[in-house]
């Protein structure tokens, strides 16, 4: 399965499904507006699904405002060197985590979560991103913002079949309760932004929660790298909007954390979400610095350069910036 250049909207069995697969790929795409109606197949699954493959690609796209009864809008189940990178997943509403659940049972080769930015989704276990690593060296998370995510309250009723408790560890077993509609109670504090095993890798220029609250839950602790911003989402990235390239995007924020919030040598990909340059001097301060999120602020693209050599100090490009 290989989805390039595409847009999967209003939908009522969900979206993209990817099972038991060797490198498929979602790129350059928007996943939009998409419903679930439980019942076969569909009320076990995310609007986007890995289940069970190798080398899973999802690049340069912008997973949105789907409502879905069950799990997450991205869901990598039990994946092999999966990869998402440069991509949006935001105003997503599931059952157990609004924006990504990832489940890890004893695999062994890494999945790799670089420059994404998981904003304003709504979920029960967590609002953001749901983590179950059970082992270290599976999961590998850097340059990504989980912000402005919200956990919902369930309400009271035959429906609740708590399936973690004070952050124990998910089974199988107790994941496909999940997919079955039990809703998944971390205990603890109350995971917004992230909720994740101990195994969860940090310190890797990451921009988690807002307000200083630091919400997340498991065994996450959060390393020098990473930040928590002191105030709203909204002073570190702009809302989803079309900021000029093929798949909606969030701009960060002139002077927010984001900007040259990362390193300024990258092994990841050298252009952002809207295929423009990265590194980028976002900060004015002459050094090019990646930015946090899929993002980089006031970036370019190759075909807007006139000229760049070692002798120039100054870029100079072909077209004047109307929007950061």
């Amino acid at each position: 399965m290989n989805l390039l250049d595409s847009t999967i909207n209003d939908n009522y069995s969900g979206g993209v499904a990817d099972l038991i697969s060797t490198n498929s790929s979602v790129i350059n795409s928007t996943i939009d507006g998409n419903q679930q109606v439980i019942g076969q197949f569909s009320d076990n699954c995310g609007v986007l699904n890995s289940i069970r493959s190798l080398g899973f690609e999802m690049r340069n796209s912008s997973i949105s405002n789907n409502n879905l009864p069950v799990r997450a809008a991205v869901d990598l189940w039990v994946t092999n060197m999966a990869t998402i990178e440069n991509s949006a997943i935001s105003g997503n509403t599931a059952q157990a985590a609004g924006g990504m659940i990832i489940y890890d049972y004893n695999r062994k080769l890494l999945n790799q979560i670089s420059h994404t930015t998981v904003n304003n989704n709504e979920g029960y276990g967590s609002g953001g991103v749901y983590v179950t690593a059970q082992q270290s060296g599976v999961l590998a998370i850097s340059h990504t913002i989980t912000s402005g995510n919200t956990q919902l309250v369930p309400s009271p009723g035959p429906s609740l079949n708590p399936s973690v408790v004070s952050g124990q560890l998910l089974s199988q077993q107790d994941f496909s309760e999940v997919g079955q509609g039990a809703i998944v109670n971390v205990g603890g504090a109350t995971p917004n932004d992230l909720y994740g095993t101990a195994y969860v890798p940090m310190d890797s220029f990451k921009v988690i929660d807002q307000n200083g609250d630091g919400d997340t839950a498991g065994g996450v602790l959060l390393g020098p790298g990473d930040t928590i911003p002191p105030g709203a989402t909204s002073t570190v990235i702009d809302g989803l909007a079309d900021n000029g390239g093929d798949s909606q995007t969030h701009m960060p924020v002139e002077g927010g954390l984001a900007v040259d919030g990362g390193t300024p040598f990258n092994y990841l990909p050298h252009e952002d979400q809207n295929y423009r340059i990265r590194p980028w001097d976002g900060d004015g301060d002459t050094t090019e610095v990646c930015d946090v999120g899929a993002v980089e602020f006031r970036s370019v693209t190759e075909s807007d350069l006139i000229f760049k050599d070692g002798f120039q100090a100054t870029i100079l490009i072909r077209r004047t910036l109307v929007k950061n």
